[in-house]
Order: structure tokens, then C-alpha cells, then sequence
């Protein structure tokens, strides 16, 4: 019995290791894009309040919709890491250039809609010169963005075969090219015009270009390194395997869009409350998003570690990969959320002096310590079910959780309470009790789902 355990210990042990061996670079890389976000508002911030409000508007428009596009185009993940763990490096190299062209097209879909963008922002009551000047900022996003998706294709293609660090790196690269840019395009240096926030947008797009520059310089000098020659071969895109990337991809879009969309939605009703309640809002969501990246890693980790194994056609093993990471995303979220409890007032206080904001920031800090853990959960799970190419009945999952609980929930606590339980209206912490409440029931709900897909691929011996 000592041996067994001894044995198994060892085995989550070393499981857990190859799991945070691939997604702390996954986590790093994520950081590195939020950082850029930080970098633009806070030097928009110097050149002024206006300046800063013309960026955050621009990141506002254009964050879901990358959301959206991003998490579509992770099927190329999906597929490609369960060719790789069959050992069919030709598929891994068609479905990658597959999958480049999938982006190219996703990248280019957004510009569509850019010579109806001003004109809609006003009549939603923007003002009209914010509006003008949003609209050039996302003219940089645009440009940029059909590099940003093909960028994110070659960043799949080389998670699924177990070298992330690239797209890390060149991350970090590009935060610090985007700053330079900000730098002369903001405040007119170089013989550039001066263009305020919106060059913002422009320092963005051609850091994105610079990024896939980059990258295929990288994969390029890859040539004949374990036989990972993907310029070897040129192909067209191909209408069925366009088809069944989407087939996989789009519902993890709406998936995201759905998640990224709730907390707009509930950014956009405190807007009543105060500036103080939103102040404190925008803190705590903040602080969310950075520990998110934690469990987010983890989860596009096990999801290409489940999809690798489940290509060798090894489903116990998927399982005990599946259930390993899971329990070990819990175990490091809970440990982080004691120091968070111990050190709110310190967190908060690196964000806002105003004493008011900060006393309503920490109260949003403990709410969601129960938030992060079921989110470990959800986000986790629904990443070891992608591994399996299961993603139609997670989207309906997280939509159904966030919107037609999480959302409607906090409305009613946020305004009316609970009057049977003599709970008053409990304003903006209402909505995020709600958000808690949506979290929590998408995570029981795909934990269950987990356990079916797991158990099953191994008593039939197969997949979705």
C-alpha cells in the first residue's frame, strides 16, 4: 500500500510539473499583453485626462473582439496538438498553415465595420470628438490586427508542440516597442505629427506586425529542428478544414465573448452608482484579471497536454492529466487567495488613497476569493473538455451561466435585495455577488461534464 501511494504521489508530481512546465510561458505571454494595455493608458494618462479616456474607449472596443477572433482561432491548438501526440507531423504542419489562413481571414473581418464605427459611437452618445478620435485609434487596431491573428496561429502551433516560449518572449519584446512608439506617436517626436491617444492605436498595430516578424523569422530558423519544417509545403486554404476549425473554433469565441461581454455589461450598469463605486469597480476588476492569468495558463495547458494524449489514444491517461491539473489549478488559487486576504488593504492601497474607493475595493477583493476559485474550476474544465473537441455544449454552459443567472441575478441584488430575507439593495456589490453566483454554477456544471466526457472516452475508447 506504501509503494502505491509513494507511486502515485510521484506520478501527480510529475504530471503537475510538465503541466506548469508549459503554462507558466503561456501566463507570462498573456501578461505581456495586458501590460501593454497598462503601458498605453498610463502614457495616454500624461498627455492628459481626454487622451486617457480616447484609450480606454479604444481598448474597450476592440479587447472583446479579439476575445472573440483569439478564441476562435484556438482550434488550431486543439488539432494540431492531437496530430502532434499521433505523431502526424505532416497534419501538424497543414493544419497550422490552415489555421494562418483561418487568421489572415478572422483579422481582416473586424475592418468591415470600420467605416460605420464613428457614426455608431456618437448616436450611442459619445462625444463627438472622443468618438473621431477612438475611431483613429482603432484604425491602428485594425491594421494591425490580420498580423495579430497570424501571429496568434504560429503562437498555437508552437504551445501544441511544447515550445511557448517564443510568443513569451517576443511579448515582452513588443511591450517595449510598443512604449517606444506610444512615445513618438503620442507626443510628435521624430518628425511624426503629434496624434495624442489615438496614436495609441497605430503604436499597437505596428507592434503587432513587428511581433509576426518576428515569430516567422523564429519558426523559419526552426528548419529541420525535429523535423518541424513548416515552409517546407505551401497550401491554399482548404473550404473543409476552414469548416472544421470554426466547427471547433467558433463556439470557444462566443464561449469568450460571452465571458468578456458579462463584465462589460456590468461595467456599463454601475455607471449610476458614482464615480467612486466605479473607481473601486475597475480596481478589483484589474487585480481579477491579473490572478485570472494563473488558472488561464493552466488551463490552455491542459487542454493542449489532453488533446496530445488524447491523439496517442491514451484516455486513462488523459483523465489523470485532466484531474491533476485541475486539482493542482485549485490547490496554488487557494493559496493565492490567503495571501490576497491578508494583504488587501496592501493591494488596494498600491491602486487609490482615496479611502472611500479603498474600502470598497477591498470589500470587492473578498468577494472575489470566491470568484477565483470556482473560476479555477470553470476555466479549467472547459479546457480539458476542448482537449477532447468538445466545445458546443461549454459555450452554452458559460452563456447560460453568466446570462441567464450570473448578470440577471446581480441586476435584482444590485437594485431591489432580497426582500424575504431582509436584504437590502446591496449596489455594486450585488452584481458582483451575481458574477460569483454565475461563476460558481458554470463551474458545477462543467465539472460534470468533465467527469462524462472523461469517463466515457474511456469505456468507448473514443472521442466526441
Amino acid at each position: 500500500m506504501i509503494n502505491i501511494s509513494v507511486s502515485l504521489t510521484s506520478r501527480v508530481f510529475i504530471e503537475a510539473c510538465r503541466i506548469f512546465h508549459l503554462a507558466w510561458p503561456i501566463t507570462l505571454s498573456h501578461a505581456s499583453y495586458v501590460l501593454m494595455g497598462l503601458v498605453d493608458t498610463v502614457m495616454a494618462g500624461h498627455a492628459g485626462v481626454r487622451e486617457q479616456a480616447i484609450v480606454g474607449l479604444g481598448i474597450s472596443l476592440w479587447i472583446p473582439i479579439a476575445a472573440l477572433l483569439i478564441s476562435t482561432l484556438q482550434a488550431v491548438s486543439i488539432l494540431v496538438a492531437n496530430h502532434y501526440g499521433a505523431n502526424d507531423h505532416e497534419k501538424v504542419f497543414e493544419e497550422t498553415r490552415q489555421g494562418i489562413w483561418l487568421g489572415l481571414g478572422l483579422g481582416i473581418l473586424p475592418g468591415l465595420a470600420y467605416p460605420w464605427l464613428e457614426g455608431g459611437l456618437i448616436t450611442i452618445g459619445i462625444d463627438a470628438f472622443i468618438a473621431n478620435q477612438a475611431t483613429l485609434y482603432m484604425q491602428g487596431i485594425i491594421f494591425g490586427l490580420p498580423a495579430l491573428m497570424i501571429f496568434r496561429a504560429f503562437t498555437f502551433f508552437m504551445a501544441s508542440i511544447g515550445n511557448p516560449r517564443p510568443a513569451m518572449v517576443i511579448g515582452f519584446v513588443t511591450v517595449f516597442v510598443n512604449a517606444g512608439l506610444n512615445y513618438v506617436f503620442i507626443y510628435g517626436h521624430a518628425g511624426f505629427p503629434k496624434m495624442g491617444g489615438s496614436g495609441c492605436g497605430l503604436a499597437t498595430g505596428i507592434g503587432m506586425w513587428i511581433s509576426l516578424f518576428m515569430m516567422i523569422v523564429y519558426t523559419a530558423k526552426m528548419k529541420g529542428k525535429a523535423n518541424f519544417d513548416l515552409y517546407k509545403k505551401f497550401s491554399w486554404p482548404k473550404l473543409p478544414r476552414q469548416i472544421a476549425l470554426l466547427k471547433i473554433g467558433l463556439p470557444m469565441g462566443l464561449a469568450s465573448l460571452a465571458d468578456v461581454s458579462a463584465f462589460t455589461a456590468v461595467t456599463l450598469m454601475i455607471a449610476d452608482l458614482g464615480i467612486t463605486s466605479i473607481a473601486s469597480h475597475q480596481i478589483a476588476l484589474n487585480f481579477s484579471a491579473l490572478v485570472f492569468m494563473l488558472p488561464s495558463g493552466i488551463s490552455i495547458s491542459l487542454c493542449i497536454l489532453v488533446s496530445q494524449t488524447v491523439g496517442k489514444k491514451k484516455f486513462i491517461h488523459a483523465k489523470f492529466i485532466a484531474f491533476t491539473g485541475l486539482f493542482s489549478a485549485i490547490f496554488l488559487v487557494i493559496f493565492l487567495m490567503l495571501i490576497i486576504v491578508v494583504f488587501r488593504n496592501e493591494i488596494t492601497g498600491v491602486y487609490t488613497r482615496d479611502p472611500e474607493v479603498a474600502k470598497i475595493a477591498v470589500t470587492l477583493i473578498l468577494i472575489s476569493v470566491a470568484w477565483h476559485i470556482s473560476d479555477s474550476i470553470q476555466i479549467c474544465a472547459i479546457g480539458i473538455i476542448r482537449g477532447y473537441q468538445i466545445t458546443f455544449r461549454p459555450m452554452l454552459i458559460t452563456f447560460s451561466a453568466f446570462w441567464l443567472v450570473g448578470i440577471p441575478l446581480g441586476r435584482w441584488l444590485a437594485i431591489k435585495g432580497i426582500k424575504v430575507f431582509n436584504v437590502l439593495p446591496m449596489g455594486i456589490f450585488g452584481y458582483w455577488v451575481g458574477l460569483v453566483i454565475g461563476i460558481s454554477v458554470a463551474a458545477l456544471f462543467l465539472y460534470k461534464l468533465l467527469n462524462t466526457v472523461t469517463s466515457r472516452a474511456i469505456n468507448k475508447n473514443t472521442i466526441y
